[in-house]
């Protein structure tokens, strides 16, 4: 999309379920996360994610951790292009959809003043600042971007931005007068520099931002309560249709009330306690550890035992500590398992079990 790939050859390393990431961006060896087998292929913007890298982060890098988002939010951008050439636009846009959300979740728990994208960093662990919404802001900067200027004018862009920063690290500043430069000047009238500038340095996200949608999820989030009321029957649920996407919006969508026979007929119907799609039975795991179904507890202590990576794991743990109930039980499986979980695993759940670890 932006240019020849530089790095002579591509691999992939599948590390232990310890591994805490999704992937690691090295040149020419990505190492991926076990979890990302799901048998079907349905987990590849992972995949995607580690491979755009070789453009963004790794032929072009950020300055120092402030600039992260020139890394990680681009290559969320380009994540999501290379996931239309895989599976057209529709699908891509259901990923897009659950970023955005993400972001909006972001944006409620994260400092306002770690929320600009390129925010300043007095004292402190930068990752821990922002918690990783750089990769979901940065994307959503440059979809409004390639909204407001045309695909043709965008991509035409990004391609010269790639050329020329080849090979170097540069900073949040560095962007904002090339993209000045050759962007905002070179179609005078559409977007301003101080709009930019308020995706860079201001809290939140700008009023006129592009909101991106998903006739797909859409359908699947109706489902949810369609289902619920009796009108759908549940072995008349699309499920085997939908993308793993659409399953995590349905289950998303179930409503917060909905009584544990109910959930034990979704689950004997579409075994989602057993799915091998770790996206699913995360999304699935933390809605059974919210409403107490203790029916899938088992099932999900299995899970936390089978999973390392900290995205996959943490959540789970975290809706245990707060549903009212299940703090000790939380500790019990940490104390169990954690001797197969990473470090970085540890110390990103160690805080849930401390006074105040969790509001």
């Amino acid at each position: 999309i932006y240019g020849p790939y530089q790095w002579g050859r591509y691999d992939l390393l599948i590390l232990p379920p310890s591994f805490p990431y999704g992937g690691m961006e090295n040149p020419r060896l990505s190492f991926i996360t076990p979890s990302l087998l799901a048998g079907d292929r349905s987990l590849v913007s992972v995949i995607a994610h580690e491979l755009a890298h070789s453009w963004s982060g790794n032929l072009v890098s950020n300055r120092t951790w402030r600039d992260i988002w020139l890394n990680e939010g681009t290559t969320s951008y380009l994540e999501a292009r290379l996931m239309e050439v895989l599976y057209g636009k529709e699908r891509a846009n259901e990923e897009r959809v659950l970023v955005y959300q993400a972001l909006l979740e972001y944006l409620e728990r994260v400092p306002r003043e770690m929320q600009p994208l390129a925010p300043v960093f007095a004292t402190g662990d930068p990752d821990v600042g922002q918690d990783g919404m750089e990769y979901a802001k940065g994307q959503m900067l440059l979809e409004h971007l390639e909204a407001m200027f045309g695909r043709e004018t965008f991509d035409a862009f990004m391609a010269g931005y790639f050329d020329y920063f080849a090979f170097q690290a540069i900073s949040t500043e560095q962007f904002l007068e090339y993209a000045d430069r050759e962007l905002l000047q070179a179609v005078p009238g559409r977007y301003t520099r101080e709009e930019l500038e308020e995706w860079l340095y201001q809290p939140g996200l700008p009023a006129g931002r592009t909101v991106p949608r998903s006739a797909n999820l859409q359908a699947a989030a109706a489902a949810a309560p369609a289902w619920v009321s009796g009108e759908l029957p549940v072995d008349k649920l699309s499920i085997p249709q939908w993308s793993p996407q659409a399953t995590v919006y349905f289950i998303k969508a179930l409503p917060p009330d909905l009584a544990a026979d109910r959930l034990l007929e979704l689950d004997g119907a579409w075994a989602f306690s057993s799915s091998t799609n770790a996206e699913v039975a995360r999304a699935w795991f933390i809605e059974v550890a919210r409403r107490r179904f203790e029916p899938a507890y088992d099932r999900m202590r299995r899970y936390l035992g089978s999973h390392g990576r900290t995205r996959l794991v943490k959540p789970v743990y975290e809706a245990l500590t707060l549903n009212g109930e299940d703090r000790a039980l939380a500790l019990e499986v940490f104390e169990e398992v954690s001797g197969r979980y990473h470090p970085l695993t540890v110390a990103a759940i160690e805080p849930l079990f401390e006074v105040g670890g969790v509001e």
